[in-house]
């Protein structure tokens, strides 16, 4: 059995890893790799100075809660129901980045599967499995982030036994950002990351390892996959690439086709689960209404969006966790702090103001 040292690092990276590493080879194949590389260490360490102050707050306050809880008690109604809000949008795009990829994944496995069919078996299976809240789902939870960490060096590995081109270098620009800041922005799970080590000796120390550990890990698999699919698909490249694998390698993309199920169905469950915490802890609904609300939220999701999963994505990204970070460090700023505080929060503030305004 994991130790929950171990238990808390890889909830706080399968709670990261979900859609947005699906994204990251096509938008890092439309900017320089080298800029996109550098963007992307850039924003590690950026993310890793908000998980910090997050993890201030969680440490600093009694009880269990998710942002709009912490909002209603040190900035009040106003920005609780701001932040209730924005994890309202966020849900619902990333949600529908979720199903929208797991869909393609199934038919690419089950070629006779229409998208909607497709669809609709992904959804039925992750309300049985979230509504039960089973051993399965317990398992899946300690199953999933050794696939994560297994076959993206699975597919680097195939790099050095076949020779392929060099990857196509094209104009810097940002279009990065949006879609990294997404696949990097794992706070929303801090909450359930603390309620794992609770109990430990020094436990709000091994909070902030195992969750800057988990971020650095997460990170390192960005770049590692990213780099391996741009060398293998090549110019069949595609925005989910599953589809531009199967002209390169049928038996490769099928396999991505089974991580990626893997990881948005994970990743799905993780999501359903952390509104379930909202609408219980912060909203006190009764548990079992609670429990079945979420489920409602990717329903919603792909009948009013019709757009790429990456615009998606990319829009969530910039805006959403923009809006959170200035969340975060406004109730931080309600913490015992320093003055040199303040600099660090409105540097990391300007910088995801910036990349907002990249998308326009």
């Amino acid at each position: 059995m994991p130790s929950k040292f171990t238990k808390a690092i890889f909830l706080q990276f399968s709670g990261m890893v979900g859609a947005g590493i699906f994204s990251l080879p096509f938008v890092y194949s439309q900017s320089s790799f080298n800029l996109s590389i550098l963007g992307l260490i850039f924003l590690t360490l950026i993310t890793a100075f908000i998980n910090l102050l997050y993890i201030d707050i969680i440490n600093a306050t009694p009880g269990d809660h998710q942002l709009p809880g912490y909002a209603q008690i040190y900035l009040g109604s106003f920005f609780k129901n701001i932040s209730i809000l924005n994890i309202s949008l966020t849900s619902l795009g990333a949600t529908y980045a979720f199903t929208t990829l797991a869909s393609g994944f199934l038919t690419v496995l089950f070629p006779y599967l229409s998208v909607y069919l497709a669809t609709a078996i992904f959804l039925i299976f992750l309300f049985l499995i979230h509504i039960n809240n089973n051993k399965f789902s317990n398992k899946l939870s300690d199953i999933i982030p050794i696939l994560f960490l297994f076959l993206p060096i699975f597919f680097f590995s195939f790099i050095f036994q076949n020779r392929l081109p060099s990857i196509v270098i094209n104009n810097p620009s940002l279009v990065f950002f949006g879609p990294t800041i997404f696949a990097l922005s794992g706070f929303t799970i801090l909450p359930e990351v603390e309620e794992i080590l609770r109990g430990q000796k020094n436990y709000k120390k091994l909070f902030k390892k195992a969750s800057l550990i988990g971020l650095f890990l997460a990170s390192f698999l960005y770049l590692l996959f990213s780099y391996s699919i741009l060398k293998i698909s090549g110019p069949f490249l595609t925005q989910n690439l599953v589809d531009g694998l199967v002209q390169v390698s049928p038996f490769l993309s099928k396999i991505l086709a089974i991580f990626g199920l893997c990881v948005t169905f994970s990743a799905s469950l993780i999501f359903l689960n952390i509104f379930k915490e909202v609408f219980y802890r912060d909203l006190n609904i009764k548990q079992n209404l609670a429990r079945f609300l979420p489920i409602l939220i990717p329903i919603i999701a792909i009948t009013i969006i019709k757009t790429s999963f990456i615009s998606v994505i990319s829009l969530i990204g910039s805006l959403s966790v923009f809006l959170s970070a200035i969340i975060i460090s406004l109730i931080r700023l309600k913490l015992p702090h320093k003055n040199f505080h303040k600099l660090q929060i409105l540097a990391v503030l300007v910088t995801f103001l910036l990349g907002l305004l990249s998308l326009f």
